[in-house]
């Protein structure tokens, strides 16, 4: 790379994690970062894969992401900044390897600058920079992907096949974009090139699936069952849909009508067939991807992080547009765009950024009093059930029951069934801490009567209600979160 290259790449960097930091630090640790950390303890502790002690659970989505933190972590030496570390790194290299293929592809000097700016502003990008999850890995091993696939001439099946390895350790679902690739590339579909990349893949997967099946019992991680596999597909379906809308059109809405349009005006005209090929490939991607997390996502929200596969692949079809040939019709749409799309970037990040921090800093302060309550007020031995489990199973150390299923997959039998409490009165549980809420009726209804604590917000007339208990947790009303607090005898 030329000195004038790593000049830009330096200031893409250096404007990537002034942005990320300034607009997103405060949001750092998830509770899902916290269930990685509390597998990474026992990992090094207790030489076994779980979350609480002694039971062998499969509740984490990235494996390579949990080895990598416990790795990191022999090295530096602290647990509580090996994912925050991981996610910048490879945020920086997502951005690195973006460089690499923006040379390739645009011709133009000004052009190139350009889209290394906007990936460098991605808000998606910028907002899961500290959070500690596998979000920046699954952007570059996507990005990777394309590379080894689209970009790179001559490339190798058996490399293709490793990346592919290592991707799918990372994100699973990152299987379904090689999958795709693969047929769109290839005329035939068992190649002898496909069986190059299947080996390759096969090398890295297969020894940990046969170890995840009898070390678990199982081949695919517990979040997969209890995110929707356990229920009834598409039960989400229209409301997942209207929420993977708002996730792509609120952030890249500018970026989708400008390949919409000059994908329906001037595709015919394009003599570039591998560029027709893309814009195919592109349109089946998002739609695959649409689709089959709005079917088998039935026990939650969707979040944009799912996504952040989809998104190399939009700013690479994008990229390719820049680099067509000039005519004035077009320059016209691409110079509005041009402006457009950067500034709007800045604005919604600015926009999500003053959103989210209220509300991280409202519920993790509730969450802290929380904890600090479980450590002074419970035994050792209780048994707590608790619907962010990572935080509070990592600070207290105490033995937590899930009821979405990550750590316990179980419960969703009993869900279904409309019998939670046997769930609980099978695990032993003594603590309730702010139940699901659609768990409350029942759990009312049929838990023995020995409440320790109850209600901790919501109107300022329920607080006054509950004033007596909250007292018992030296709250004040303005930091309180809904939660309710029970003490079980069964």
């Amino acid at each position: 790379m030329s000195r004038i290259n790593l000049f830009y790449l330096a200031v893409s960097l250096t404007v990537y994690l002034g942005l990320s930091y300034g607009l997103y630090s405060y949001f750092h640790l998830t509770d899902d970062t916290y269930i990685y950390l509390k597998y990474a303890v026992n990992i090094i502790n207790r030489g076994e894969l779980s979350f609480n002690p002694g039971e062998l659970t499969y509740g984490f989505t990235s494996p390579l992401w949990l080895f990598l933190i416990v790795v990191i972590n022999l090295v530096i030496h602290n647990i509580l900044l090996v994912p925050t570390l991981l996610s910048i790194i490879f945020g920086m290299a997502y951005i690195t390897l973006w460089w690499i293929i923006i040379t390739k592809i645009i011709h133009q000097r000004t052009l190139q600058i350009y889209a290394l700016l906007l990936v460098s502003i991605d808000p998606n990008l910028l907002k899961h920079t500290y959070t500690g999850l596998e979000t920046t890995a699954v952007y570059f091993f996507s990005l990777a992907i394309l590379y080894v696939f689209f970009i790179r001439e001559h490339p190798n099946s058996f490399l293709m096949g490793v990346i592919i390895g290592f991707s799918i350790l990372i994100r699973p679902d990152l299987l379904l974009i090689s999958i795709l690739i693969h047929l769109i590339n290839n005329k035939r579909i068992l190649s002898d090139e496909f069986f190059k990349v299947l080996a390759g893949a096969a090398i890295l997967v297969i020894p940990w699936l046969i170890f995840a099946y009898f070390y678990f019992g199982t081949f695919l991680p517990s979040t997969f069952y209890a995110k929707g596999a356990d229920y009834p597909i598409g039960r989400y379906f229209i409301a997942n849909i209207k929420a993977s809308l708002m996730i792509f059109l609120g952030t890249y809405l500018f970026v989708f009508i400008q390949l919409l349009v000059l994908g329906r005006s001037r595709l015919k005209e394009f003599s570039n067939t591998r560029f027709q090929r893309y814009y195919t490939f592109l349109i089946v991607l998002i739609a695959s991807y649409l689709l089959f997390y709005s079917l088998t996502i039935s026990n939650e929200f969707i979040f944009s992080r799912y996504y952040c596969i989809v998104f190399p692949p939009i700013f690479l079809g994008l990229f390719l547009f820049l680099d067509l040939q000039q005519n004035t019709k077009m320059q016209k749409i691409r110079s509005i765009m041009y402006y457009l799309i950067p500034v709007y970037f800045l604005f919604i990040s600015s926009f999500h950024a003053g959103i989210y921090r209220q509300i991280y800093f409202e519920s993790e302060k509730a969450e802290d009093q929380i904890i600090k309550w479980t450590i002074k007020n419970t035994k050792t031995d209780d048994r707590i059930y608790r619907d962010r489990i990572g935080k509070i199973g990592f600070l207290t150390q105490r033995y937590i029951v899930d009821p979405v299923g990550l750590i316990n997959p179980g419960i969703s039998k009993y869900r279904l069934k409309g019998d939670i409490v046997s769930f609980l009165k099978m695990k032993k549980t003594t603590i309730l801490i702010g139940p699901k809420l659609n768990d409350e009726i029942e759990l009312e209804r049929k838990i023995p009567k020995n409440i320790f604590l109850l209600d901790s917000i919501a109107t300022r007339d329920n607080f006054l209600v509950r004033q007596q208990f909250i007292k018992m947790l030296n709250m004040k009303p303005n930091n309180i979160v809904y939660c309710k607090i029970s003490k079980i005898q069964w």
